[in-house]
């Protein structure tokens, strides 16, 4: 009867349709810019809930939620910075990248701006941030499928990490 339990019922079915939608995406994904950009037609509404989505992630789950509840204000005021930085970006930075429409990464922009070695560094950078983003999410989700399903050690994480790849690497941005 432990599988009749809502939460199990609700998180397998969240990671069901993941994995169906990334599938079912990726089909239309013909190239690297369709992977990274799709067609360009996604509404301010969707676009927002991505970077939400990004922005809110495992990582802020398991460290600011309990640090809230434990400090309180205090630590709702010092990590309320990320999202004035954010603000900031998407008011007074973002509307400024018109001309780095048509690229396809920071990287891209870089070496437009400063040259191959910059691009290459810029490259690098961002490949090591996300492999560290990528693992937080691993674990936070490997701790969940723990809790939820009685998974031992790390077979959850690597559990975790299939799915995920599985369908970010079909289905791309959509």
């Amino acid at each position: 009867m432990h599988w009749l339990n809502p939460d199990i019922i609700i998180f397998s079915c969240f990671l069901a349709a993941n994995l169906i939608l990334g599938l079912q995406a990726g089909r239309r994904v013909k190239s690297l810019q369709s992977y990274a950009i799709g067609n360009k037609d996604f509404s301010t509404a969707t676009l927002t809930s991505t970077i939400v989505a990004t922005w809110i992630s495992g990582g802020f789950l398991s460290y600011a939620l309990p640090n809230t509840y434990s400090t309180g204000l205090l630590f709702v005021i010092a990590i309320s910075g990320g999202a004035v930085g954010l603000f900031i970006t998407g008011r007074y930075l973002i509307v400024r990248m018109g001309e780095f429409l048509n690229n396809l990464s920071v990287a891209e922009v870089m070496g437009d701006l400063y040259g191959k070695t910059i691009r290459i560094v810029t490259a690098i950078s961002g490949i090591a941030l996300a492999i560290g983003y990528v693992a937080v999410q691993f674990q936070i989700m490997g701790q969940m499928l723990a809790l939820i399903f009685g998974f031992q050690g790390s077979e959850a994480t690597v559990a975790a990490a299939i799915i995920v790849v599985f369908y970010s690497a079909f289905g791309g941005i959509r």
